[in-house]
């Protein structure tokens, strides 16, 4: 009998004998894999009347949609570029990355049909085809870690930095080893302590049995801003005769979990595109007006959401965000789009976060 327990013993002892549970994932915090985004569309009123008119006028809506969500993974200067690429392969296949979620408003005349709508576009499809596509803004990635592995600060941080690396590696990213080169960094940190210890008898000799167990998180953030894009966490846990031992593997059993989990979230990553810029128009005269003056600015190129703060005395002030590509662009946009070349509008001064205007022959309502 003791025979037969000394030698299941030492079968618990051998180093290559581990726990087998799998980390539970814990996203603390990840980008979001859907964009509410508002368009329009608008279509000729053919042979199938206004019912086939309206259905084409929300599909066109999506299509502008999807368009204005590529910009969020897309520079401008490679929107340009690979405008027909973009279209013939992501925009016109618009079913497939969005749908709709309520319409906004519809105007019928005389030979179209125009339709305001709130669309909800799925980010990962649309990153993966862009990505695909080859179109995709690479990110430059630093990778850090810090931590304590049971008394034991660096042990195996340098395992699990390689394993980050080449996880983002493989999906496409560019990872550097200057933070200040970097668009974003990463840092690992480990929590492993040991929770139980077992002194072991056995032919070899006396020996203890370590179990270990921890946290370990990833965390992304902007270079530059510090804004956490992306934390994730596991759990991780190991038993062995070597404490060294056990602490890498329940590190590395998290950092399997983790580094595709982390890959994931930054294919979805949008650009820092969503910058506030205050725009305050003058001379506007109604409510009506200011209405079809913001349907016109919120579908924009590079415009991505607007947000009424104020209308008193014929002023107007909004609170635009703007895909940061778009933005030394914004004033000239305002002066010489043809979609807002009916109201007129003269920029009188261009701060970046502020921008003043007036408009001057403003149309009326048909």
């Amino acid at each position: 009998m003791k025979t037969g327990l000394l030698a299941l013993m030492l079968i618990l002892a051998t180093p290559c004998v581990h726990a087998q549970g799998v980390p539970d994932v814990d996203p603390i915090m990840a980008p979001s894999e859907v964009r509410e985004v508002v368009a329009t569309g608008t279509a000729a009123i053919g042979t199938g009347g206004i019912v086939a008119a309206r259905r084409a006028a929300q599909a066109q809506a999506l299509r502008n949609a999807v368009e204005k969500t590529t910009g969020v993974f897309v520079s401008s200067q490679t929107l340009t570029r690979n405008y027909v690429l973009l279209r013939d392969q992501v925009t016109t296949r618009a079913e497939g990355f969005a749908t709709l979620k309520e319409i906004l408003g519809e105007k019928v005349g005389p030979e179209s049909v125009t339709v305001r709508v709130r669309a909800l576009v799925s980010l990962r499809p649309l990153a993966e085809r862009l990505k695909g596509l080859g179109l995709t803004r690479a990110w430059r990635i630093y990778v850090s870690g810090t931590g304590n592995l049971g008394g034991a600060p660096g042990t195996n941080i340098a395992a699990a930095k390689a394993t980050i690396q080449k996880t983002l590696t493989d999906a496409g990213f560019v990872v550097i080893s200057d933070i200040k080169e970097a668009d974003i960094s990463v840092r690992v940190e480990p929590r492993i302590v040991t929770t139980n210890t077992l002194p072991l008898e056995t032919a070899a000799g006396p020996m203890t049995m370590y179990t270990v167990s921890g946290l370990v998180t990833v965390r992304a953030t902007r270079a530059g801003t510090g804004e956490v894009v992306s934390a994730l966490s596991a759990n991780g846990s190991d038993m062995n005769i070597s404490l060294a031992t056990a602490r890498g593997t329940a590190t590395d059993k998290a950092m399997e979990i983790l580094a595709p989990q982390l890959a994931d979230a930054l294919m979805v990553l949008p650009a820092r595109n969503a910058q506030p810029v205050q725009l305050v128009v003058s001379n506007i005269g109604s409510a009506s007006q200011v209405g079809r003056l913001e349907d016109v600015l919120g579908v924009l190129p590079g415009v991505q959401r607007i947000t009424r703060r104020s209308f008193a005395g014929g002023k107007v002030t909004w609170e635009l965000e703007v895909f940061t590509d778009s933005l030394p662009l914004l004033s000239r946009s305002l002066e010489e789009d043809v979609t807002l070349r009916p109201f007129h509008l003269s920029v009188a001064s261009d701060a970046g976060a502020k921008i003043v205007a007036a408009a001057g022959l403003v149309p009326k309502r048909p």
